[in-house]
């Protein structure tokens, strides 16, 4: 999944970005996400926004939290004559950062998985019952101590997440345990992937 649709469906609720002018301190714009998916800003004109260029724009999403991209601005739908703001289309070209809130992003799921422990020695199946883009839960008839890494794949309709986490939080079930897990050491790739499936699980609930 490309970069630029992961940010589009990332910022459906985002209504403010701010526009990183070079020795300036920036401009905080409008943002609508067209029904095709199109990023547009509203720029007040007294802005020095100089269209078409490439600027760093930082998006501010009350869910999902900020994402920092490198993005191409063009000019978009002309406003009325009378109006103090022009409209830009936004392509973004890369993220270059993303700093998720940790509010409602855990989502419900029920997926059976295989769990490695000691670099591949010892395996046990396990069933995740939620996830977030930050960790994982799920239980088990395997004991794990705390602070113990833990290795497994998550099949999503795009591709095959392997995941690495360790446990933070341990419960003793009625027959099993359940194990709160938080992710470490994701390359940049799977973690974008794993923010996305989230947010594609949290769309799908929410219609539910």
């Amino acid at each position: 999944m490309g970069k630029k649709e992961l940010s589009t469906k990332m910022l459906r609720n985002c209504r403010m970005a701010r526009i990183s002018i070079p020795s300036e301190e920036g401009y905080m714009v409008g943002v609508f996400i067209s029904q095709n998916d199109q990023i547009q800003l509203t720029i007040e004109k007294a802005f020095n926004v100089v269209l078409p260029a490439r600027y760093e724009v930082t998006f501010y999403d009350g869910i999902f939290g900020i994402q920092k991209c490198d993005c191409e601005l063009r000019e978009g739908i002309s406003g009325s004559s009378g109006s103090d703001s022009v409209y830009a289309e936004c392509q973004v070209l890369e993220i270059l950062d993303i700093k998720q809130r940790r509010e409602n992003v855990k989502v419900a799921l029920e997926a059976n998985i295989v769990v490695s422990i000691n670099k591949g020695e010892e395996w046990f199946e396990a069933t995740i019952k939620n996830i977030s883009a930050g960790g994982v839960f799920f239980e088990c008839d395997f004991w794990l101590e705390h602070e113990r890494r833990v290795d497994f794949s998550l099949t999503t309709p795009d591709k095959t997440l392997p995941l690495t986490a360790k446990v933070v939080r341990i419960e003793k079930l009625k027959e099993r345990s359940g194990y709160g897990c938080k992710f470490i050491e994701l390359p940049n790739s799977i973690e974008s992937a794993l923010r996305n499936y989230v947010f594609d699980l949290q769309r799908k609930n929410a219609k539910l």
